[in-house]
């Protein structure tokens, strides 16, 4: 069958190359209308370029959509810029956005959110997300440790062992 994916990365090409607020927010929902073929590390790259930090910060702290949160998370760990540590720590600790019913698979979201925090707080690097992902691994309850063990423990082992000063 026809694909349009050479068509979706020309556009995010040229989105990127544009920039501003309209396009961050314009890729942000680029997954709710009729095209639910953007790839999430493509959406993640454009924003990087555009480096708009508040404004990804803002939206994983809504933490409305999965492919808002996911790219979101992706493009602030691509940007690395510390401002965006505290909110991501919010994130893998509170839980993902409600997942709308009738969703073909909540507990994939759910999963990649977490683990896609996980990975990002190893990649900064800072001593501050060591305390956060070990409560989160001594909370045997949780559904964040049984989807997201492997990045949780990939993230403890980048990051150095003593937490930094807030």
């Amino acid at each position: 069958p026809w694909s349009n994916e050479p068509s979706i990365n020309s556009i995010l090409y040229v989105l990127g190359r544009i920039g501003g607020e309209r396009v961050i927010r314009l890729i942000l929902k680029g997954n709710t209308g009729v095209n639910q073929n953007i790839d999430i590390d493509k959406a993640a790259a454009v924003l990087q370029v555009i480096g708009n930090v508040e404004i990804l910060i803002e939206t994983i702290e809504r933490n409305e959509t999965f492919f808002s949160t996911v790219v979101s998370i992706k493009a602030l760990g691509m940007i690395k810029d510390k401002r965006a540590i505290v909110p991501i720590i919010k994130v893998l600790e509170k839980g993902p956005p409600s997942i709308p019913s009738g969703r073909i698979n909540p507990e994939y979201e759910i999963h990649s959110i977490h683990s896609n925090a996980a990975d990002v707080l190893g990649l900064f690097g800072d001593k501050i997300a060591v305390e956060p992902l070990i409560r989160v691994l001594k909370d045997r309850k949780s559904p964040r440790l049984n989807s997201s063990l492997t990045s949780i423990s990939y993230a403890l082992f980048s990051l150095p062992t003593t937490p930094s000063p807030l």
